[in-house]
């Protein structure tokens, strides 16, 4: 079994018409089982989405394929990229604090992996 991808990048979709909310949802579902690396989610209210692939050319493919084969009118907010960080090493994390009395806080931070 493969490992699901990686999603690098995330973008909302916002369909002009409310009414297309679906039409998109299922035009996603039908790329992602077609084997085209996107994953997508609702927020609560439901009229916005958000899409994750990974790469800028599956972003691109993904508005191509909504606005041009499928003729949806939707506004693609701006790509954001997921940034991972891990820590190499143990560190101390020291904070000082301004005031009449001096203070000085001291926490041990490691990389839980």
């Amino acid at each position: 079994m493969s490992k699901p991808p990686v999603w690098l990048i995330e973008f909302t979709i916002k369909p002009r018409f409310a009414a297309n909310v679906d039409r998109v949802v299922d035009v996603l579902a039908r790329m992602a089982s077609e084997g085209i690396h996107v994953g997508y989610s609702k927020d609560a209210e439901g009229d916005l989405l958000l899409a994750k692939v990974i790469d800028e050319q599956h972003l691109d493919m993904v508005v191509e394929i909504l606005t041009r084969t499928h003729k949806i009118e939707l506004k693609a907010g701006a790509p954001m990229v997921a940034y991972r960080e891990t820590l190499a090493r143990a560190v101390e994390v020291i904070t000082r604090t301004r005031s009449r009395r001096a203070e000085q806080v001291s926490l041990p931070v490691s990389s839980c992996g």
